[in-house]
């Protein structure tokens, strides 16, 4: 799947070139043309000019998970259980704290967790996310620095199973990040995370919209977790609910992310802290929006919202530009969420916010013991 999404996203890429407004598109841009929402005619062209390359892209994908669903060994099965915790669209479903949970949960049951990841973007075999995993896994041994939790970086997952399993043999279990569309790697549970705030992906696949394939694929799932639903309001769940209802009658979950507080190096605040505050935040993840919306309703006056690509790597030029855009709004301080905390190479200057994962009475155990029977 991900070699479809590199040669589309090319394709996308040429067609902005073409048009001379690649470099202009911010992640809001880009988001606005997707979901329909700008209305100018460079905006409608791209739509129309990416429609046919969706509809082949969603083709593809099709009979990609058809040659899989009607041939077992087209995936590999390791000498473990393994849980996938994946999509339906690119990016930005909150998927890290989910994973974080769930091996903090498994091994608590002492059962040893491994963390599978494609590393996308990485540098020297660690990714933003594995350094985030790395550091908050690492608290489950207070006097350890290192994770009880291994956490293999490789997009050939299958060879990183077999090798972690020569060094840890003790694994019982495989978190595999991002998996739903890894069907290589064969899996005994499916969890598919859908966002609340952008549930299907603006119901375009891939580069129309954000679908990675068509909301058929929940099929294939064992069970949905609707995350950020605090952000959104009760008909809103209902409508999500009802779509997924009208495709599998699997078990869905809800959860929501919470702001639970603010750190900078060893120091950390409450919340309360930015309440009518002026604060200019910045962030470079798959859905930047629902994070500005979170500071938002914790009563902070966002006077800056700078969203840069998913998974941006930041320069020392950034945080300049950053700094100074803040202090010429007047803001009193800038905030950044822990997935960018981990590139901004020690800027003590900049907040982060710490969040927290809850779910709706009663589906945290009930996702869990169907995560540990199935």
């Amino acid at each position: 799947m991900k070699l479809y999404e590199k040669k589309l996203t090319t394709a996308h890429a040429r067609v902005c070139e073409r048009e001379g407004i690649l470099r202009a598109m911010s992640p809001q841009r880009i988001r606005a043309i997707q979901s329909g929402a700008a209305r100018d005619l460079v905006a409608r062209l791209l739509r129309a000019g990416t429609c046919g390359i969706s509809a082949a892209y969603a083709r593809a994908a099709v009979a990609r998970n058809r040659r899989f669903d009607v041939d077992a060994s087209k995936s590999t099965r390791v000498d473990r259980k393994v849980i996938s915790v994946g999509n339906l669209t690119a990016g930005g479903t909150g998927k890290t704290p989910v994973v974080a949970w769930l091996a903090k949960r498994l091994f608590a049951l002492d059962e040893r967790p491994a963390i599978l990841t494609r590393g996308y973007k990485s540098k020297d075999g660690k990714s933003d996310e594995a350094t985030l995993l790395e550091s908050e896994l690492s608290q489950l041994e207070p006097n350890s620095s290192i994770s009880p939790v291994p956490i293999g970086v490789d997009p050939d997952r299958i060879s990183k199973a077999r090798s972690l399993l020569e060094t840890h043999p003790d694994i019982s279990v495989f978190i595999l990040d991002d998996g739903f569309q890894h069907r290589k790697l064969a899996r005994d549970f499916d969890l598919v995370l859908i966002d609340a705030t952008n549930p299907f992906g603006f119901d375009h696949v891939l580069p129309r919209g954000l679908l990675r394939e068509p909301v058929d694929g929940l099929k294939r799932a064992h069970a949905v977790l609707i995350t950020r639903a605090a952000q959104v309001d009760s008909a809103t769940l209902e409508s999500i609910r009802a779509r997924i209802q009208s495709i599998t009658s699997i078990p869905i979950y809800q959860s929501s992310h919470e702001l639970i507080g603010l750190k900078r190096g060893n120091a950390h605040e409450s919340i309360e802290l930015i309440r009518n505050e002026k604060i200019a935040a910045f962030c470079g993840i798959g859905n930047p929006d629902a994070f500005f919306d979170l500071l938002e309703r914790s009563e902070a006056t966002l006077v800056m919202k700078r969203a840069f690509e998913d998974h941006h790597a930041y320069s020392d030029d950034d945080l300049m530009e950053l700094r100074k855009r803040a202090e010429k709004l007047g803001a009193a301080r800038l905030v950044t969420t822990a997935k960018d905390a981990v590139k901004l190479n020690d800027a003590n200057d900049v907040w982060v916010a710490e969040l927290g994962l809850r779910f709706a009475p009663g589906d945290e155990e009930s996702l869990l013991s169907q995560l540990m029977t199935n």
